[in-house]
């Protein structure tokens, strides 16, 4: 793959998957976007890319908020021209029973989950569409498929973000532009330790003990990895498949399989 001339803009650059994404679509040759709430976080990143010759800026970000999205990626094109590429990373995650959820945290997980992605996707469709060109991928989850435990509010948000890709890839077809979203179950990210802590106190489980029975639900026994996830976010703009929108990609470890 080749992405010379091509940038891409990464919600969530500064950790987890967002900094694996920035690092593989550099590697391709993008110039790279990233954008992150942790602006000293994204800069850090930005700053390592340049380091290896990446053209690489970093713009702060509140994707739950208009005005913040619609001002970083008017920074981006302002620094690169263009974006061609959007991979939205941006989320978070709170272990609660939906029982026993706050309002306060329902509404911060859908803001940043679901809202995010909307104004995200909102604002880089509208760029990309005055170039009739695109490539969008979310972030979603093999969550969105299977209810889990002590996971209400997120589950329902990334069910959110596949019917979004949905929407999206339908409305924004015309216009040559590719909307799909990549379903990971565990990645080996600190949110995913946070997870096993919070969660596993909800079943009364040490974080060791919940780690080795959400592997016991993994064929492959074991999490993902940044890199791996970075790879197929970086496939799925590649042109050679340009056929391919509307899809939820799922990469599980064969957790979760369809028909």
């Amino acid at each position: 793959m080749k992405y010379d001339g091509k940038t891409v803009f990464v919600t969530g650059g500064a950790s987890g998957i967002g900094k694996s994404v920035c690092k593989i679509f550099a590697g391709y040759g993008a110039n790279v976007a990233v954008a992150d709430f942790n602006v000293e976080g994204a800069e850090k990143v930005a700053a390592e890319l340049r380091g290896n010759g990446t053209d690489a800026c970093a713009v702060k970000v509140n994707v739950a908020d208009k005005d913040s999205v619609q001002k970083a990626v008017d920074k981006a094109v302002e620094a690169f021209g263009s974006i061609e590429m959007l991979v939205n990373c941006a989320g978070i995650i709170v272990a609660s029973k939906l029982e026993d959820l706050s309002e306060e945290d329902w509404n911060r997980v859908v803001n940043v989950n679901l809202k995010g992605s909307f104004l995200v996707g909102q604002a880089i469709a509208n760029e990309m569409i005055r170039h009739n060109y695109g490539k969008m991928v979310f972030i979603a989850s093999a969550a969105s498929k299977d209810a889990e435990y002590g996971n209400g509010v997120y589950c329902i948000t990334k069910a959110g973000v596949d019917m979004l890709t949905h929407e999206f890839a339908m409305e924004l077809a015309e216009y040559n532009i590719n909307v799909n979203s990549v379903n990971p179950s565990y990645v080996d990210t600190d949110i995913f330790k946070s997870v096993c802590v919070d969660r596993g106190k909800l079943e009364g489980k040490t974080p060791d003990e919940y780690r080795k029975e959400l592997f016991r639900t993994v064929p492959m026994r074991r999490a993902g990895t940044t890199e791996e996830i970075g790879e197929l976010c970086a496939i799925l703009c590649d042109d050679r498949i340009g056929f391919l929108t509307g899809e939820n990609v799922l990469i599980s470890g064969g957790k979760v399989m369809r028909m």
